[in-house]
């Protein structure tokens, strides 16, 4: 339930084409600011020309494989935080940027997520990509 900064989940798939894959997030319980709701740019999946930017590990370490974009300044646009009852589901694009504040409270924060893709998707090969160094840090098992 720690703090997962700014990103976009598809610099984890190496699948295409990006428009055929939805990302599910499903709250378990109530999600709210205090317990790090989710927050969103609405609209930042077509930034920077609809395509996916470098990401390296934060500043500050939380979780391994928990990646952020680089040079982004998180005030440069409004954002919106998502409070979530528990059930609800919020659908987004692989390439909008999101991430989650730090849990602040004694309670959890649940969740499920899930992304789906279309069947005629296609596994890339991210060697030469700035996929690239996730991929052998997870081949790896870093």
């Amino acid at each position: 339930t720690g703090r997962h900064p700014f990103h976009q989940d598809l610099y984890y798939f190496p699948f295409r084409p990006v428009d055929r894959i939805v990302c599910a997030w499903t709250a378990m319980e109530l999600v709210d600011r205090r317990n790090g709701c989710l927050s969103v740019y609405p609209g930042s999946h077509r930034w920077n020309g609809g395509k996916l930017r470098p990401h390296s590990y934060p500043e500050f370490m939380v979780n391994k494989a928990y990646y952020c974009i680089e040079k982004f300044d998180i005030n440069s646009k409004p954002r919106i935080h998502l409070v979530m009852e528990k059930g609800d589901t919020v659908f987004f694009h692989p390439l909008l940027i999101h991430g989650s504040g730090a849990n602040r409270t004694k309670r959890y924060r649940k969740a499920i997520s899930c992304h789906y893709s279309n069947a005629k998707s296609k596994y890339i090969d991210v060697e030469g990509t700035i996929q690239e160094g996730m991929a052998r840090e997870l081949e790896a098992g870093r």
